[in-house]
């Protein structure tokens, strides 16, 4: 579809309570105050270190992204929950995305089994060795009078283990910043005295002096014999916690504002009284609260209820804590009851942007990618890697830089056929490639062919099972060497997971470490592969996996991959992954399982816009995908504009399936949906002059973006809301989808987009344009000239900067078509 260039410059226009507790002066208050008070009778100290953390230990806690550069975090607190039994947290991102994950503390100091729950095992969260932007977890284990301590988010042993206090079943582990070092220092309250026990400052220290009660406080606060719960924090936002007790049967909060011996300062109900829940209290982000001090909430049912002031009256915001998925499994027969630990927990999205080449971070390829994903069966008539190799110049031609090949392991006993309803995400033997296909050896030449077109290579990988005929089941010396890792339910029957797959636990270290050297290292030792697809993820509950394949990766090969999420906007919008992840498939698609349902997250249909996306996207990558194998309804339909719009003039990668570039025909026959998944590519399509049109101007456009990714990709491997971007004014009349601009202040350019999604062929009428002169950092008087980059023309000479910053301008824009205007200096 030609673009007609017709520019048209135009001028545009509280309750009562226990005497000692009531709330005293703040002199008199301060005239209680006494540290350093030897302990009570009762509360003996040992220490006991049982690991010693290193300098290496505690200074890798929160590396290599300390400083969180994509997200603004603020010091809000966020939930977790615990379970004694399998002593696992359930932890609730700190970044707004509601992802959550699951970590163990892996100390054997409990009976890990249902029938023999913990219940000496309470929750405590802190940041234990010094200040850092993000908390750890950790548990007192009462019946040992012991804290087992981690600094970070990751399965594992405690980095830091001690006796603290005595063994008292009145016991119950607080933690806070007594002294305003920035650190967390922990403490136990003991309801049987009514005593208060803080150990003060980091507890790095502690790990090298082993000096723990050289810096003690004690004091007594609450009656004898009670059976409140203690919360810590900074109350009044001077930088330094102090404690409260929550009496449960009353629902009455007593804070303390300093850390000496009196009565409350504070005294509140909140909650109805004798329902069990348990108290929080933390800096809640939401209407009304601030980051200086801290409010208290109230949890039950995995539920929380938070209040952001210390005063009478109901909750101000509510969370339940649903089930996160798969992993969460090993831990949802947890019995009852839950107990609650808040955070400011290092969000699972979390970067640093400099120079590092670790393998965090993704290759260097991925700033200018464009994937192009297909499936190697149905790519020619013969389906076979040496098959599609001779088209393969095409795709080069087409500007893609990454071909996204769906699975290639053996779906099928070795003979038998494959035709176009083969679905290979039925694997039967996952680290032998396919023979059908062309073997190991096929696929070697192919990723040989890809790599001399500058192409490179990322492999479908298939984590969700394997098949009941799979000669690894029930056990084969050739898979986890012999042993069981497979998932069975209590009658000792095989778990079936999607598509008739066994499910395999990826709870098993076994598993994680034959996958990545089998599959992981061996591919890309054997193939020169260049990454990963990971199927399902990250939503099925593997993700140890993948946190640690990129790294074992270039550990052993020296090459960094790609490691890449299906991530699938069904479940969350965009997709949320894990650090795990580099990009995602479905970071910004347009993807409607049913057409009757309008679009989950895309701009190309008007449920957002390019720059909401863009401003959106903390991350240094996200694709724009256009289709994949997955869609039953597909959106392209020969649109030239959905190449453009959004994707290839956009920070986003484009992606999208095989047959697009050329809107090959859908046989409905084929799949019953008319998905291009199970119909052979029709390659004598591109014959059609209409169709060779098309993949033309895909060409064209994928061009520009390469020669411009200056503007529209201005800082490669940071955020991509880094890029400056604005909606422009418009004649909502003139087309269905809404033009933007991009801008290079330091290069004093700027692109600017123009489509019509299913619009009649007509002008597209932009009301004005921003203000050039500081959109593009030029002085107003300043030439500028504007041309239209897929068709190379000079649309205008030149102009001052003020002048056409107080123009609109008008452009005809064909049905499915789109313009791109480069405006810069002469």
């Amino acid at each position: 579809m030609a673009l007609v260039l017709t520019l048209l410059l135009w001028m545009g226009a509280v309750p009562s309570g226990p005497d000692h507790l009531k709330p005293t002066t703040a002199a008199a208050a301060h005239a209680r105050t006494h540290r350093g008070l030897t302990m009570p009778a009762g509360v003996p100290h040992t220490p006991c270190h049982t690991h010693t953390l290193t300098d290496a230990d505690t200074e890798s806690t929160d590396t290599p992204r300390a400083q969180c550069d994509n997200y603004a975090l603020s010091g809000f607190d966020h939930m977790a929950k615990f379970s004694p039994t399998r002593q696992a947290f359930v932890v609730l991102d700190s970044d707004g995305s509601f992802n959550h994950r699951i970590v163990r503390i892996t100390d054997a100091v409990a009976n890990d089994s249902d029938s023999a729950p913990r219940g000496s095992l309470l929750p405590i969260s802190g940041n234990w060795f010094g200040p850092s932007q993000f908390d750890g977890v950790g548990m007192y284990d009462v019946a040992t009078a012991t804290f087992y301590l981690k600094g970070n988010l990751t399965d594992g042993p405690a980095d830091l283990s001690f006796r603290f206090g005595s063994v008292d079943s009145t016991a119950r582990p607080i933690a806070g910043d007594w002294d305003g070092s920035g650190s967390t220092g922990v403490g136990v309250y003991y309801g049987s005295t009514g005593t208060v026990l803080l150990r003060l400052g980091s507890l790095r220290a502690d790990a090298h002096a082993h000096a723990l009660s050289t810096r003690n406080v004690t004091y007594l606060f609450g009656p004898p014999g009670n059976d409140w719960y203690p919360v810590a924090a900074d109350w009044t936002g001077n930088g330094m916690a102090s404690i409260g007790l929550f009496d449960r049967a009353s629902s009455v909060f007593y804070l303390r504002l300093a850390n000496t011996a009196g009565p409350a300062d504070i005294t509140f109900r909140y909650g109805a009284p004798g329902d069990g829940a348990f108290p929080v209290a933390g800096r809640w982000v939401g209407s009304g609260s601030t980051a200086a001090s801290a409010g208290v909430g109230i949890f039950s049912s995995s539920s929380f209820q938070l209040k952001f002031n210390l005063t009478d009256g109901g909750a101000d915001l509510g969370y339940a804590m649903a089930n996160p998925g798969t992993e969460y499994d090993a831990v949802a027969g947890a019995p009852s009851p839950w107990l609650p630990v808040v955070g400011r927990w290092r969000p699972l999205k979390c970067r640093s942007f400099g120079d590092s080449t670790s393998a965090e971070d993704p290759p260097d390829w991925m700033d200018a990618a464009v994937f192009y994903q297909l499936r190697i069966e149905l790519f020619t008539a013969n389906g076979t890697f040496d098959a599609a190799i001779p088209r393969l110049a095409f795709l080069a031609s087409l500007g893609v830089t990454a071909i996204v090949l769906l699975p290639v392991a053996e779906a099928r006993v070795p003979g038998a056929p494959v035709t176009a309803r083969t679905i290979f995400y039925g694997v039967r033997r996952p680290d032998v490639i396919d023979a059908t296909l062309g073997g190991g050896a096929g696929l070697a030449r192919f990723v040989t062919a890809c790599h001399n077109l500058g192409m490179k290579v990322v492999v479908d990988n298939v984590p969700n099972g394997i098949r009941l005929d799979s000669p690894y089941l029930p056990t084969s010396p050739q898979f986890c060497g012999g042993l069981d890792v497979t998932r069975r339910n209590t009658s000792g029957e095989h778990i079936i997971a999607w598509g008739s797959n066994v499910e395999l636990d990826w709870t098993a270290p076994e598993l994680i470490e034959w996958w990545t050297q089998a599959i992981g290292v061996g591919w890309v030792k054997a193939y020169d592969i260049d990454g990963f697809r990971c199927d399902c993820e990250p939503h099925y509950g593997n993700a140890p996996l993948w946190i640690g394949l990129a790294a074992a990766i270039q550990q052993r090969t020296g090459k960094r991959v790609l490691v890449m999420a299906e991530g699938t906007p069904v479940w969350d919008v965009p997709a949320s992954r894990s650090y795990a992840f580099h990009v995602s498939q479905h970071d910004f698609d347009s993807i409607r399982f049913n057409p009757a349902l309008p679009p989950i997250d895309d701009f190309y249909f008007g449920t957002r816009t390019v720059a909401d996306a863009v401003q959106s996207c903390g991350e240094p990558y996200a694709t724009r995908t256009l289709t994949n194998h997955d869609y039953p309804t597909y959106v392209v339909h020969g649109r030239f504009s959905a190449f453009v719009y959004g994707a290839a003039i956009s920070p986003f990668a484009p992606h999208w399936f095989t047959g697009e570039e050329f809107n090959q025909t859908r046989n409905l026959l084929a799949g019953g949906t008319g998905v291009l998944y199970f119909q052979v590519q029709d390659w004598d399509a591109l014959n059609d002059p209409p169709r060779q049109l098309l993949a033309s101007q895909v060409s064209r456009a994928m061009a520009v973006r390469k020669a411009h990714l200056h503007i529209i990709r201005p800082m490669a491997g940071h955020p991509i809301n880094s890029t400056d971007i604005a909606m422009l004014p418009y004649d909502v009349a003139s087309t269905d989808l809404p033009p933007y601009a991009m801008f290079n202040r330091t290069t004093h350019q700027g692109v600017f987009v123009l489509a019509s999604r299913d619009r009649p062929t007509g002008n597209v009428t932009v009301t004005a344009f921003p203000d050039l002169s500081v959109a593009l950092a030029v002085p107003p008087a300043a030439t500028l000239s504007v041309t239209e980059l897929l068709s190379n023309a000079t649309v205008v000479d030149a102009v001052q900067a003020s002048t056409l910053s107080s123009r609109g301008f008008t452009a005809v824009v064909e049905s499915g078509g789109a313009l791109v205007f480069l405006v810069g200096l002469v």
